[in-house]
């Protein structure tokens, strides 16, 4: 049976992210030359009758996050500041504190400086900073909806996925929200999402909003029960697994202190530990590590064997880590990892930063689509865990590559085959001079050589087995 993929986008969502994702224009290239390969139902021709049967992804219109559901993860005073249409205004200088007039200047510099309306903009700028919005995080037109429909965006996704159904219960019963498992999807797809360094209380790196936690937090509250026969062939039920593979060149840094779990895991594990409650999100960054190389973080440290929290895991890399560097940490860790955890729900961020020739990480990374170790064999590796699949955008600062990257994404979970050259389309000429779909790597040496490979793979291994022993009966 075909698997059931949704593709989440409406015009609203497109507009305010060419207006707020960084950069500019990269929502509407991404979506265009995706329906300018027919991959999307309402997009597609007529197609042949030989062709009937070409899967599709089913568009969804996003629906905007409410107030509540941000405050799932984000501060009251966060959100009081970040959605005061006042905000809105600040790029442009029109905000009330800036629009005193010349003739109010006392000839007193101090009597100027102590007057209300200069401590009003000194408020309003200390509030800035204090919560981001400044600097890689400036106001811009449309801010509040712009958070809104993106965290409603990677919400939609991800509830299209939960089938709020028990598996004790009858065909015809339904719990929860009442989503039942023909309506649910096996795939989902939201390119607007994943804005993964937004933190609970600061915009931090391009990121406004962490739609990625409160994606993750949907899934595990849902009441989705799993059977899990044991050696006496009885059946129970437990809470699902969210497994969160961040592939973006940069640390997932919010999405991993999000979840790190409270309770700590010594080595070995003592009978108290054994009891207390389970992890039930596990998350792994794939990034590039660097002096100075943002997020600037301990936590994107390589995890050791002996961390405390199993379920929280870094993998740095190297400059210039191409695809043999990435199939080799898919096979040596990722996958190692996945079997000890044993997911129901893996949610992966498919940043596109790492992608040869992004010149704001200024060769970080020379990742490619094609190979063993590719954009389309990562895909292909993860469709084989059998598992429900949320897929979301990230980092991406060239925008016809980025494009390139998510749409060979889209096609592969559709298990379509795409053309070599890029279809005409209104962006076509932006993929000049090869106008070829494919991302190809550039000369840059892999950094990451041997011996530091194999030192990641012991320190995982070592991981691996910590996750073992927490989930052993």
């Amino acid at each position: 049976m075909p698997l059931k993929v949704a593709y989440v986008h409406s015009p609203e969502l497109e507009s305010l992210g060419n207006i707020g994702t960084h950069p500019s224009g990269r929502s509407a290239r991404v979506h265009r030359l995706i329906e300018s390969l027919h991959l999307l139902t309402e997009t597609s021709p007529d197609l042949t009758e030989s062709a009937d049967e070409l899967p599709l992804a089913k568009r969804v219109r996003a629906l905007p996050a409410s107030r509540s559901d941000l405050l799932r993860y984000h501060s009251q005073s966060f959100l009081d500041f970040l959605l005061d249409p006042q905000q809105e205004d600040a790029e442009d200088g029109s905000s009330s504190c800036d629009s005193e007039s010349d003739e109010t200047v006392s000839s007193s510099s101090l009597q100027d400086y102590d007057s209300p309306p200069k401590k009003k903009a000194r408020t309003a700028q200390s509030a800035a900073a204090r919560f981001g919005l400044q600097d890689d995080c400036p106001a811009f037109p449309k801010l509040a909806s712009y958070v809104e429909w993106i965290a409603g965006s990677t919400l939609t996704a991800a509830s299209l996925l939960v089938t709020d159904k028990s598996p004790a219960t009858d065909a015809g019963d339904t719990q929860g929200s009442g989503t039942t498992d023909s309506q649910a999807v096996d795939i989902a797809i939201n390119w607007e999402g994943g804005r993964h360094h937004a933190l609970r209380d600061k915009c931090s790196g391009f990121c406004y909003v962490q739609d990625v936690v409160l994606g993750i937090d949907l899934l595990r509250r849902s009441k989705l029960a799993v059977q899990v026969a044991d050696e006496s062939r009885c059946v129970s039920t437990r809470k699902p697994r969210i497994m969160y593979i961040d592939l973006d060149v940069h640390f997932g840094d919010a999405p991993a202190a999000a979840f790190k779990h409270p309770y700590r895991y010594s080595l070995p594990m003592t009978t108290s530990q054994k009891r207390q409650p389970k992890p039930t999100v596990m998350t792994v960054s794939v990034h590039h590590q660097s002096p100075g190389f943002f997020p600037s973080n301990s936590e994107a440290d390589l995890t050791l064997a002996t961390t405390p929290t199993p379920c929280t895991v870094a993998i740095p890399l190297r400059r210039g880590a191409s695809i043999n560097t990435y199939s080799r940490i898919w096979q040596k860790c990722i996958e190692p990892l996945r079997a000890a955890f044993e997911p129901d729900y893996v949610v992966l961020l498919l940043g596109m930063d790492a992608l040869a020739g992004d010149k704001l990480v200024d060769g970080a990374a020379n990742w490619s689509t094609q190979g063993e170790g590719g954009v389309t064999w990562c895909i292909q590796q993860t469709m084989k865990w059998g598992v429900k699949l949320l897929v979301l955008g990230g980092g991406g600062y060239h925008r016809a590559n980025t494009a390139r990257g998510w749409a060979i994404v889209t096609s592969t979970l559709l298990g379509r085959v795409i053309p070599e050259d890029v279809p005409a389309h209104d962006y076509w000429r932006e993929y000049s001079p090869s106008f070829q779909m494919h991302v190809q790597p550039t000369g840059a040496k892999d950094e990451n050589d041997a011996e530091y490979l194999a030192r990641i793979e012991q320190e995982i291994r070592g991981v691996v087995e910590r996750v073992q022993e927490i989930y052993s009966p």
